[in-house]
């Protein structure tokens, strides 16, 4: 192993670690320690009760918050604050976005934003055989969605797109197996594509969009606007990180496990994962309204109101705000990693801003 500047990847890009601690480098295997898991509207943190958090305390900003959204003396309140000292009512300082320059694969370069709509469509609602054909499911309520589909896939793919009893499918070798190198493991376990991370704007947002169209949905109850989506846990997570390219913020909830069988031209297909569901509130459903949009399906959705935690406080740097915590409660003995980022220490985790953990002088 690597004992200094070592190259990691993170969401499918490449980061440089300053440095880690001795006890790491020595055995090449976490420490476990203690964990505690802290809990905010939008995201579960797990960390060590000594890890350092930029937090404001709720009883140094009574009258601030409440009042006028305005925090005295240019951060002077934002401190660096250890787990352990952190209460439900306390405030974590987040990213509200990740800027995250995208680029195309030189595989992918030619693709349109009208294919990776297809893409973000055929991996929500679609099944990829192994050898010539993949499909498209929906239901006869959805024909609309599903006839501007197979005109986009023809159009796109300059491909014979052949209806059945389901949606339709379409049979090519090479997208068959473009699409199955996209969304499948070795083991023909359904991934989310790790090179959509990385995608430039424009096609992340035409991938968003079929996604959308294929497992999203929107609701409105009096004057609160949601947007969600619905799919294993594994993509709901991705996606998380996919909408914070965005700005856009979310809250997750995972479901029971649930064994799903259906047939499809014969073949029986299993669904054994863990059903996990993303929803967009407040000011974020907007964002994602200016920002990444719909297409084939188009909510009518009344201008939604400002829910999500704590934006537009005077001192604030840009680009961030706070998280009000929920809870925070121990959870065990988990293996936990030692990470040093260079310069200033500072690192964003789970799009939270935090600062290099002291594990290392007490190991």
């Amino acid at each position: 192993a690597r004992t200094a500047s070592l190259v990691v990847r993170v969401d499918g890009r490449k980061s440089r670690i300053d440095s880690i601690s001795e006890h790491v480098k020595r055995t090449i295997q976490p420490v476990p320690l203690v964990v505690e898991k802290l809990s905010t509207s939008y995201r579960n943190i797990k960390a060590t009760p000594d890890h350092i958090f930029y937090a404001v305390k709720r009883s140094e900003l009574t009258g601030f918050l409440d009042k006028s959204a305005y925090l005295p003396n240019k951060l002077s309140y934002v401190r660096e604050i250890p787990l352990s000292c952190l209460e439900p009512g306390d405030y974590i300082l987040v990213k509200d976005q990740l800027d995250v320059s995208g680029r195309d694969s030189p595989r992918f370069k030619a693709w349109s934003e009208a294919m990776w709509q297809c893409a973000g469509f055929l991996f929500a609602d679609g099944y990829v055989g192994t050898k010539t054909q993949f499909w498209v499911t929906q239901s006869d309520s959805n024909k609309y969605l599903r006839d501007c589909y197979a005109k986009l896939f023809r159009e796109s793919f300059n491909v014979e797109v052949k209806p059945d009893e389901v949606g339709f499918y379409i049979n090519s070798r090479e997208l068959t197996a473009i699409f199955r190198e996209l969304f499948y493991n070795k083991v023909g376990k359904k991934k989310f594509p790790m090179l959509v991370m990385n995608l430039p704007q424009q096609k992340l947002r035409a991938f968003l969009r079929g996604y959308f169209d294929g497992d999203g949905y929107a609701t409105q109850t009096r004057n609160v606007v949601s947007i969600g989506f619905t799919d294993v846990t594994e993509t709901i997570e991705h996606l998380r990180y996919v909408l914070l390219r965005f700005g856009i913020r979310s809250t997750t909830h995972v479901s029971r496990p649930s064994k799903v069988e259906r047939t499809l031209n014969g073949r029986t297909i299993k669904n054994n994962g863990v059903s996990s569901s993303l929803s967009i509130y407040g000011h974020s459903v907007r964002r994602y309204i200016e920002t990444v949009g719909f297409a084939a399906k188009q909510p009518e959705l009344a201008p939604p109101r400002n829910t999500n935690g704590v934006k537009g406080v005077i001192g604030l740097p840009s680009g961030y705000s706070l998280e009000k915590i929920l809870s925070r409660r121990a959870v065990g003995l988990e293996r936990v990693y030692d990470l040093t980022a260079p310069k200033n220490h500072n690192f964003l985790a789970n799009g939270i801003l935090v600062h290099n953990c002291p594990l290392a002088a007490g190991v």
